[in-house]
């Protein structure tokens, strides 16, 4: 940006910062000078395309987001513990949870699939609007191709790093029910396309629940 502004002839007479690490540093900003604001989508938004996307980067920005709303600080720490409180707030069982960043890629992280189930079911409403259908777009565009009369009943939320293949999200029964569900799959021995076959004949089963 600073050299953008010299290249137009805007001269610049401070050193380069922002307002957010200014006020960091207890530096006031008084002085300065708004002439041009720039909002980012709403938050929502970011969710729905991180979901359906699973952008990590967005992932690791909503975690930082959550930490700076509460304490004024964009920390990573500080957003987890605020994540934790909330939980355990709303009756979700965080023994055994180990949270180290937003994307969930350190395989330092852990959490049991019921308690994957148990966030999913305290969720708002507007939380399941922001997963993605089957076969729609995003990481989850083939999953459950062989099975289309399934793939409008489901909102899911994929996970994958090596040797784990996960899916987690909302089902609507045949006979309308809705089922949360979470499936973690730790050093399996088949393929990765293999365990999501079998994934996919779970999920299928329970449409008829």
């Amino acid at each position: 940006l600073r050299n953008a502004l010299i290249q137009q002839n805007i001269p610049v007479t401070d050193s380069v910062t922002t307002q957010r690490r200014q006020q960091q540093n207890f530096v006031s900003t008084s002085t300065r000078t708004t002439f041009f604001t720039w909002l980012s989508a709403p938050l929502e938004n970011i969710i729905t395309y991180t979901n359906a996307e699973s952008n990590n980067f967005c992932a690791e920005t909503i975690l930082r987001a959550i930490a700076y709303k509460q304490t004024g600080i964009a920390d990573n720490a500080k957003g987890i513990a605020e994540i934790v409180k909330f939980l355990n707030g709303n009756g979700v069982d965080t023994r055994g949870m180990f949270l180290l960043d937003g994307s969930g890629l350190s395989p330092r992280n852990g959490i049991s699939a019921y308690q994957v189930a148990q966030v999913l079911r305290t969720a708002s409403s507007n939380f399941g609007g922001t997963l993605p259908r089957p076969g729609e777009k995003g990481t989850l565009k083939t999953f459950l191709k062989d099975f289309p009369s399934l793939q409008a009943r489901i909102r899911a939320k994929s996970g994958t790093i090596s040797r784990v293949k996960s899916y987690s999200g909302y089902l609507t029964t045949l006979g309308g029910r809705t089922l949360v569900f979470s499936v973690i799959t730790n050093n399996f021995t088949c393929s990765q396309p293999e365990i999501r076959k079998k994934i996919e004949i779970f999920l299928a089963a329970l449409k008829g629940i």
